[in-house]
């Protein structure tokens, strides 16, 4: 087994992520878990696991990395972002919100986690307070459709709701 440089680390995420833009899901993880091997203790690595595991269908791996990748790196928002995701998607509301907003306090313009945590704001019928942080995220970055997608359907729901 060849050892892996840092040099080389930035190198095979340039092809792990062009793998998972294909699609190439399987592919991808299969060469994330050399990384893990080398790098097993890596908060980047253990992030790509978590996210390949997720995509690959692997809900309780994805969020047993992205946890590591935490408790390595305690201001890794991005790993707080998807973990929160991981859970939103699972519908543990309590879970997702801890994550997301953990993003939040790290980086309150964070366009993703706003976007995210306005649509779990959403689910929990907290509409107010969800429009708040699409109208945040829409001043992030008003180039990027999420928020205006959320914020529409809270709106429609607010209308039908009359």
């Amino acid at each position: 087994m060849t050892t892996l440089t840092e040099n080389s680390l930035e190198e095979s995420f340039l092809r792990i992520n062009k793998l998972a833009d294909q699609g190439k899901i399987s592919q991808a993880l299969s060469l994330c878990k050399k990384l893990f091997l080398d790098f097993p203790e890596h908060p980047r690595v253990l992030h790509a696991m978590g996210l390949l595991s997720y995509r690959s269908g692997d809900r309780d791996a994805a969020e047993n990395f992205l946890q590591k990748a935490i408790a390595l790196k305690p201001d890794y928002v991005d790993a707080y972002f998807n973990l929160g995701n991981c859970y939103r998607h699972a519908f543990k509301l309590d879970e997702a919100a801890n994550y997301l907003k953990s993003a939040l306090d790290l980086d309150p313009y964070h366009y993703k986690a706003l976007s995210s945590y306005a649509l779990l704001l959403l689910k929990q019928k907290k509409y107010h307070d969800a429009l708040v942080c699409c109208d945040t995220a829409i001043a992030v970055n008003s180039r990027k459709p999420e928020a205006y997608i959320a914020k529409g359907s809270i709106l429609c729901l607010l209308y039908t709701s009359r």
